[in-house]
């Protein structure tokens, strides 16, 4: 993609973009993850689990500072060759497409379960992860409106669990540090997939038309991924205890039923609407982040086209988790070794960066 002033996007931007990209049906499922290891305590694991994306902001900074005009994929190809850089390119990209998929999944098992049990679940999903392509095929400045708006979605959706406050009981949260160590460290693993999706920073940087603020919105990001996470896992807590969050398998809708609204008599209905929402620009996010690598790859086709082909795929690979049971055990299983790709990939590249002199001064 070129950095023409029709591609351009804003600081703010990116950071809508940026939360845009994590937060998914990762966040409902998160207090039944970390809770089953941390119990009581698995908020702390969440908090732990942030280091994750603060660390991604950190090197993200780096690189954008040392090598402004060069997204993480030019880069990977700087260092690594044409060949060995694309081919970990490809690896990258699939973060993306899992990304996607696990999201598309996940938001068809919770419509069908609440509200259209009566669709047939592969129908579902074809649609979600059609509406997904349609809005990558829409390009990145279009794509950055709408998680403007959508942003505000975010933070009304995560209200319901402040409720909670008024009908939870201490005692769900006690002791604080009831657990060793070692169980909060393996229960924040459990976090990752919640905080995946910050990997698109490193390809959106160069597109900011106000690069001085990238590291301060980048970082606001980052925090605010960790403070929703962390609050909505400690409020579910509290509110539900260890031993109810064990019977459900999202326990966080279960603080939905502590508001109650005069004029609206199913309040859950109206939460799950606008959920709906969120996940559909999750989707689409990690969507058009896998088409922009692989446009990166394949320069021939256009960010549309693509779009278009990877569609059929993005459908057939979502659909071999369609049982929630056997999503989870496959995000168990692949998540914390992308995470540790994903660690290596970009540590190597900034300390290549680091090492690299002329960095500012190079030209495209």
């Amino acid at each position: 993609m070129q950095n023409s002033l029709e591609s351009k996007i804003t600081s703010y931007q990116l950071f809508c973009i940026l939360t845009g990209a994590a937060v998914g049906v990762g966040l409902i499922n998160l207090p039944n993850q970390v809770a089953e290891i941390a119990r009581q305590s698995g908020w702390i694991s969440v908090i732990i689990g942030g280091i994750y994306p603060l660390y991604l902001v950190c090197i993200a900074s780096i690189l954008q500072k040392r090598f402004p005009d060069k997204n993480i994929l030019q880069l990977s190809r700087k260092f690594f060759g044409t060949f060995l850089g694309n081919f970990l390119n490809l690896i990258f990209m699939f973060n993306f497409v899992l990304y996607t998929t696990a999201v598309a999944s996940g938001l068809t098992i919770l419509l069908t379960t609440f509200i259209m049990y009566f669709m047939p679940p592969v129908k579902l999903l074809i649609f979600i992860v059609f509406l997904g392509a349609v809005s990558s095929c829409s390009g990145l400045k279009p794509m950055a409106n709408i998680n403007e708006v959508i942003f505000v979605c975010t933070v009304i959706v995560s209200l319901p669990a402040i409720a909670s406050l008024a009908k939870g009981k201490l005692i769900n949260v006690l002791p604080l540090f009831g657990v060793d160590i070692k169980s909060l460290l393996r229960a924040s693993t459990e976090s990752c997939f919640s905080y995946g999706g910050v990997e698109i920073i490193f390809l959106l940087y160069p597109l900011l038309s106000d690069r001085k603020n990238f590291k301060s919105y980048a970082l606001k990001g980052a925090l605010f991924l960790i403070v929703l996470y962390a609050s909505t896992t400690f409020l579910t807590i509290y509110y539900c205890g260890i031993d109810l969050i064990k019977k459900s398998y999202w326990a966080m809708l279960l603080a939905t039923k502590s508001i109650e609204v005069p004029i609206i008599n199913n309040f859950r209905f109206v939460f799950m609407f606008m959920w709906s929402i969120i996940n559909f620009k999750t989707i689409s996010n990690n969507y058009f982040a896998s088409v922009f690598v692989l446009q990166d790859l394949l320069k021939k086709f256009s960010i549309k086209k693509l779009s278009l082909v990877m569609y059929p795929l993005m459908t057939a690979i979502a659909s071999t988790y369609i049982n929630e049971e056997a999503r989870r055990a496959f995000l168990k299983f692949a998540i914390p070794k992308y995470t540790l790709f994903n660690i290596a990939y970009l540590t190597t590249i900034c300390c290549m960066a680091l090492i690299k002199k002329d960095g500012l001064n190079e030209k495209e």
